[in-house]
């Protein structure tokens, strides 16, 4: 049924909610829920405004929207179904009220909106400039994109060219890529041309390096690495500027190590890795030194025979300190091995026990030549001072200094012992027996100095050196002020760990002498026959 304008009225409806045609035919469907105390008749509806084409039997019908018990958008006794019961109860003035706030509303609206337009035509041209903008740099970055694709083609055709005329070389392929990272980096990247670059260099680098002795010409092409690297190194690209030199350098460092270098002459070597240092990669450069440099070594080591040998093996293995480090852990071992096999037939009168040793002192793990000291050097030392005899009518002393000869290799804890429990009590306990007859006082001091001259400063510095010296100064005191002398406490033994240097001034009178270190000064100045002065 086709209705005019003057049968279209405005009706009021729920559907679970609001539902109603606007100006435009348009169907709105609202999801407010029923509210009993918000509509006109109470009954639960909220009304709003919306035509619709009264088609009888209940049936209302408007653009894209049928409602009614027969419609399909309900069955009956639903809310769908008795629409057309709610709205013959629609008090239609209250409707139009309604509807008339709306229409004032909406005039409000348009006031506003109409003192507003200047704002919103700025706004408006605002945004419409800054879309420009933005797909104005779209287009120039698009351009861009295109032109470095179109850069980086004719360069992969000029390459081509020359690879299949036979010029190309490696200095032009790394100019060309060289080129293409500055100009397009971005693209550089985008197209992964690292891997492009070496596949094209590594025949290249392969027919440049073949026959080529490193050990003999190490600088050999270093210019040419060097722009490769550069070529080749990015976020990806220096894993195939390894592969490059791996597969290239290699082979030929192991093939001229093998037949020509001999590791007792490692100045080659280390003459070829000072070169290579700053362009081998970390993993190639170690594959270097576990591989080749390290097993040659072992096979020296391992046939060295330090009774036979002529040479120092210090003299190579301690070249390689800078590069191996602790990877020597292992042959420090066999050294040590070694040396401990030599030493047992060993006098402390042969020199050449501490011309072997001595260089190993800051190289081994403190523990470990502190072991081979305790073990091989201070038995032999014990028994030596033992057999020195304290003569100063003929004194002999080249047996104390094949002890002292030992004072700087050893640790200092281990020559303290062995002077205060193999040397000093002897010493101390001749002393004792001369002062307690007539002595000549002038020749005891020169004796005193004089041993105390023949002791290096590392053993003159120490505190418990020091006290041993005190005690004989002190025993020289008492004798010049006639006062009796104690024999020397052989219990003060310095060899055993824990014990104090006990202060034997303690048994004196406190104030007939004055402290040892100074009587210690005074005796050495030669100011003994005032010690009672004091």
């Amino acid at each position: 049924m086709i209705m005019d304008a003057n049968k279209t009225q405005e009706r009021v409806g729920s559907i679970g909610g609001r539902c109603f045609f606007d100006s435009n035919n348009t169907t709105r469907i609202s999801s407010q829920r029923p509210n009993p105390l918000a509509s006109p008749d109470g009954n639960g509806m909220i009304p709003t405004r919306f035509p619709v084409n009264d088609l009888g039997d209940g049936m209302y019908k408007g653009p894209g929207v049928d409602i009614g018990p027969g419609s399909g958008l309900g069955f009956k006794g639903s809310r769908f179904g008795i629409l057309k019961w709610k709205m013959k109860k629609i008090d239609w003035q209250a409707c139009a009220g309604v509807t008339g706030l709306a229409m004032l509303k909406n005039g409000t609206k348009a006031q506003l909106a109409g003192n507003d337009g200047s704002r919103i035509q700025k706004e408006t041209a605002f945004c419409l400039q800054r879309n420009k903008d933005k797909f104005d740099k779209m287009r120039a970055a698009e351009k861009q994109k295109f032109d470095d694709a179109e850069t980086v083609l004719n360069t992969l055709d000029q390459i081509q060219k020359e690879n299949s005329l036979g010029t190309l070389t490696l200095e032009s392929l790394a100019n060309y890529f060289s080129n293409l990272k500055c100009k397009v980096s971005h693209s550089y990247m985008i197209y992964h041309l690292s891997p492009v670059a070496y596949s094209l260099a590594f025949p290249l680098f392969i027919r440049t390096f073949q026959g080529w002795d490193p050990l003999q010409n190490p600088s050999y092409q270093l210019e040419l690495v060097s722009m490769w690297r550069q070529v080749l190194e990015s976020d990806h690209g220096y894993v195939y500027y390894a592969q490059l030199v791996s597969q290239a350098i290699l082979p030929a460092v192991r093939a001229s190590s093998i037949s020509n270098w001999d590791a007792k002459d490692p100045e080659p070597m280390l003459k070829f890795l000072d070169c290579w240092k700053m362009l081998l990669p970390y993993s190639l450069l170690n594959t270097i030194l576990d591989t080749i440099v390290m097993p040659k070594m072992s096979d020296v080591v391992d046939s060295w025979d330090p009774r036979s040998e002529t040479y120092s093996i210090h003299d190579w293995v301690h070249q390689w300190l800078p590069w191996l480090g602790r990877k020597q852990k292992g042959l420090f071992r066999m050294i040590h091995i070694k040396l401990g096999e030599v030493l047992d037939a060993w006098h402390p009168s042969d020199a050449s026990a501490y011309i072997l040793l001595s260089p190993w002192k800051n190289v081994f793990d403190p523990e470990a030549w502190e072991q081979l000291m305790h073990r091989y050097i201070v038995p032999k030392l014990q028994v030596t001072l033992q057999e020195l005899e304290i003569n100063p009518a003929n004194q002999k002393l080249y047996q104390f200094h094949w002890v002292m000869s030992w004072a700087s290799a050893m640790p200092i804890h281990l020559m303290v012992n062995l002077m205060s429990g193999f040397f000093f009590t002897k010493w101390l306990q001749f002393l004792y027996n001369w002062l307690n007859k007539t002595p000549d006082f002038e020749e005891i001091r020169k004796w005193y100095k004089g041993w105390k001259d023949l002791l290096p400063q590392e053993l003159v510095a120490n505190e418990s050196i020091r006290a041993q010296l005190s005690i004989g100064v002190d025993m020289i005191g008492k004798a010049v002020d006639g006062v009796k002398i104690d024999p020397p406490a052989h219990s003060l033994n310095y060899s055993l760990p824990g014990m104090r240097s006990l202060k034997p001034w303690l048994f004196e009178a406190p104030q007939t002498r004055r402290a040892p270190a100074q009587n210690y000064q005074a005796f050495e100045a030669g100011l003994y026959p005032c010690w009672s002065c004091y």
